[in-house]
């Protein structure tokens, strides 16, 4: 794939390629049917010839954000192979639990004898008479045991703590997943906007182009003016085509995390779910409730929680090592020599009882209690290190979620303001007052005003993703960022 990608990108650039080569990444009508094929044909491409590969991996239905996100979970082999991680970790629980339970056993044997006698001489007497003797034996033993050992009850204790840390490690997967869906999503939306924004710098600079002709045919401009003009067209052209490039590739790895194939053809709605800035925490009491929810429910924290206390269950387990263990049992006994009959002949009742007191082993497990404690220390320290800089990321999530929100003011009035310097310029230029250099210069003012509003719209929905990231949150991207109900 990434050779046939270099193979187009060359032969675009040298103008060689063929509408279907040129197209090898998808595309879809994210723009309106009409406006892409505006688009294709200002490339100077047929897209008509696009129909059939269109069909080859289309997928119908418009996808929203939040089905992007179940199509993305659904099959990705990290959560896969994180959720059997988990299965195992509760199979874990079920053979430690085993050993809390007695045990019971029942056998059965079967003994059969067989003995014949033939003639044979005895004190010089012969005896003719053949006599055959069949003895069958019927043993049965039903036991019962118990082991009582306090390293076993903190094992158990172990396997759940292990199974805990497993579900946070996959609700950690699933976060992380989500994240770059929304920031793959978003950014899909971003370079759609700009595709849009670079059509209509094209459609200004055919205007400035026919402009500039009329009024060279005057008398009215210089002849300079009009290549000027056709040099901020072909300018125009060009970003158009490399934004058409860089939202195919967003397609592309917005499909693969989808679990698609790279290829695919898919509609998605292309609103950023947030286009105004309707959320922002300027309050530091605000923050800090921010910051506390986060030390209820990160699992990142979750999980360091956990380790300390499977730290302490290990501790408990090196210490058992020094205890006694206690084994009961108990059984039954009978022997049949004439089947299943109600009358046995040999019955037997045990009880056994032992008790195991470690006295020497080396000192193996000394230092197994001691390497438990330091690392008990150490899962202490890393908590409280991560404590700190969760902390400080909120904070940070917090921040930029305000900056971003003011960039989108901010960027609002400078487009307002680019719109009405470039309409004065054209009108200026129409008489023939400006040059072609000088509206040229306002178009790319008011192409990069209208980029810059974009991309504040998109740091502002990815500033807000962080943050969910950051809690662990669940936002409804459906409503507005001010009407989120968090705490």
């Amino acid at each position: 794939m990434t050779t046939l990608w270099k193979w187009i990108t060359a032969s675009v650039c040298c103008g060689l390629v063929p509408i279907v080569s040129l197209l090898a990444q998808p595309v879809t009508q994210i723009l309106s049917a009409e406006t892409e094929r505006e688009i294709l044909l200002e490339l100077q491409q047929d897209p008509d010839q696009l129909e059939s590969f269109r069909d080859t991996y289309r997928k119908d239905g418009v996808y929203t954000l939040s089905m992007m996100v179940e199509e993305a979970l659904k099959a990705n082999q990290t959560v896969l192979l994180q959720r059997d991680e988990l299965l195992i970790s509760e199979e874990g629980v079920v053979q430690s639990r085993s050993s809390l339970l007695p045990s019971a056993n029942f056998s059965m044997s079967f003994d059969r004898r067989e003995s014949r006698n033939t003639g044979f001489s005895v004190f010089g007497e012969s005896a003719n008479s053949d006599d055959t003797s069949i003895d069958n034996t019927y043993t049965n033993n039903l036991s019962l045991s118990y082991r009582f050992s306090w390293g076993d009850w903190i094992r158990y204790g172990q396997s759940r703590t292990n199974q805990s840390i497993e579900r946070t490690n996959l609700h950690r997967t699933k976060d992380d997943i989500i994240f770059q869906v929304l920031s793959t999503y978003f950014d899909l939306i971003q370079r759609n906007h700009a595709l849009r924004v670079f059509k209509d710098a094209v459609d200004r600079s055919k205007e400035q182009l026919r402009i500039a002709s009329d009024q060279f045919s005057v008398g009215k401009l210089r002849q300079v003016d009009v290549l000027e003009a056709r040099q901020a067209l072909e300018q125009a052209r060009q970003d158009l085509l490399e934004g058409f490039f860089d939202r195919q590739t967003t397609r592309t790895d917005l499909a693969i995390l989808a679990n698609w194939h790279p290829l695919s053809v898919y509609q998605i709605d292309m609103r950023f779910p947030q286009e105004e800035p309707g959320f922002r925490v300027n309050d530091p009491e605000v923050q800090q409730k921010y910051i506390d929810k986060l030390l209820e429910s990160q699992p990142q924290l979750q999980e360091l929680q956990l380790q300390i206390e499977s730290s302490d269950q290990s501790i408990e387990a090196a210490r058992s090592n020094f205890y006694p263990t206690v084994t009961l049992s108990t059984g039954y006994n009978w022997t049949d020599e004439d089947g299943f009959t109600t009358e046995e002949d040999k019955r037997l009742w045990n009880l056994n009882a032992t008790l195991t007191v470690p006295l020497f082993d080396g000192f193996r497990d000394a230092s197994g209690l001691e390497e438990a404690s330091l690392r008990k220390q150490q899962a202490q320290l890393r908590l409280e290190q991560a404590r700190s800089q969760l902390s400080q990321s909120v904070i940070d999530s917090l921040r930029t979620v305000n900056e971003t929100a003011n960039a989108i003011e901010i960027a609002k009035t400078q487009v307002s303001v680019a719109t009405e310097v470039y309409n004065i310029e054209n009108n200026l230029f129409q008489i023939g007052r400006a040059t072609s250099s000088d509206l040229a210069e306002k178009s790319l003012e008011l192409t990069r005003a209208e980029l810059v509003l974009i991309q504040s719209r998109f740091a502002y929905n990815q500033a807000l993703a962080r943050l969910e990231q950051t809690l662990s949150l669940s936002l409804d991207w459906s409503k507005p960022a001010g009407a989120q109900t968090i705490f």
